[in-house]
């Protein structure tokens, strides 16, 4: 999901991306983490328990932190 960040992201056009879970049955939109100009997400599995992995990136410096949400 794209969103508009302030101070803008000088290598981003629109903004910044989300990580986010659609459900297409319903057309809910669930915002699991929310993006920053000094942080993004990445996915890295969905168990079949339902619960997301997903990675916090600094883009300052190389740390990552890894993350679970479960719904």
């Amino acid at each position: 999901m794209v969103r508009k960040v302030e101070p803008p992201i000088p290598w981003e056009l629109d903004g910044t991306i989300d990580l986010a879970l659609y459900n297409v049955e319903t057309g809910e939109l669930n915002v699991v983490a929310t993006g920053t100009n000094e942080v993004y997400y990445y996915p890295v599995k969905w168990d079949r328990d339902g619960t997301l992995t997903y990675e916090k990136h600094f883009i300052n410096n190389e740390e990552i932190e890894r993350l679970e949400y479960k719904k």
